[in-house]
């Protein structure tokens, strides 16, 4: 027996294979912020089970991989097989596996996503696996790839704002070079605001001091660190997940 997809399935299958994949928990989010539903208020825990329904059957149509992957504690998750991946994207990519560490980055990447852009039109929102590909960055044993962003965003009123979530505290050095390579990508693609999405009060204060060693760039990116540890580790009740015109602060 064939397995139908509707509109709901494919929007929430490209938004996965944008992402790389999502644990299961992440889904029932991105399931209740669909555009053609009535409210795009995510209700944590209220829509687990109906994900856990439409992962089986996403997995039934062949249009992911079988394994129940847990890379990290938690639900399983569901990742789009690199051949459905690669015909909603537009372009050939490798099978997503996540390492623990990558994991622990990629859903708290994708939990920001729903808070800024949940309902929005994809583009929107352009994950790190798109920029890559539009960026044609490919590298050779021995070469460095130019700093990637995390994620581009573009907020209601036009303005692209890069995108990156840090979860751990870097060294000085490491945090100055890092920052300073961020800032330089996105002066180069005329962004409005760098911003970092941190996992904790320590790893801001760490890319706030980073950023006193900057060097700017005559109308470059104002510079943002804030502490969105709300954001990236849980969702939060009864919250509208979309921002009204420009950057939170």
């Amino acid at each position: 027996m064939s397995v139908r997809l509707g509109p709901r399935d494919m929007w929430a299958l490209l938004w996965v294979a944008q992402m790389g994949g999502v644990p299961v928990d992440v889904l029932g989010e991105l399931l209740a912020a669909w555009p053609g539903s009535r409210s795009n208020r995510v209700r944590p825990g209220s829509s687990e089970v109906n994900a856990y329904r439409v992962a089986q059957r996403w997995r039934e149509a062949g249009r992911t991989i079988e394994e129940n992957l847990r890379p990290v504690p938690g639900p399983y998750w569901v990742v789009v097989e690199k051949d459905t991946a690669s015909a909603l994207l537009g372009f050939r990519v490798p099978e997503y596996l996540p390492s623990p560490m990558l994991a622990a980055h990629t859903k708290a990447l994708a939990r920001l996503r729903l808070h800024l852009a949940a309902g929005k039109s994809e583009d929107t929102w352009i994950s790190e696996r798109v920029l890559r590909h539009r960026n044609g960055f490919q590298t050779r044993p021995g070469e460095s790839m130019p700093h990637l962003h995390d994620a581009h965003w573009t907020d209601d009123l036009g303005h692209l704002h890069a995108i990156e979530v840090e979860l751990t505290r870097k060294g000085s050095a490491e945090a100055r070079a890092m920052l300073q390579a961020a800032y330089d990508a996105a002066a180069e693609v005329g962004a409005t605001q760098l911003i970092y999405y941190c996992g904790s009060e320590e790893v801001r204060t760490r890319v706030r001091s980073a950023g006193e060693h900057l060097k700017y760039h005559d109308g470059g990116p104002e510079v943002r660190a804030r502490n969105a540890s709300h954001i990236l580790f849980r969702p939060e009740s009864g919250v509208v997940l979309s921002a009204a015109g420009g950057a939170a602060s």
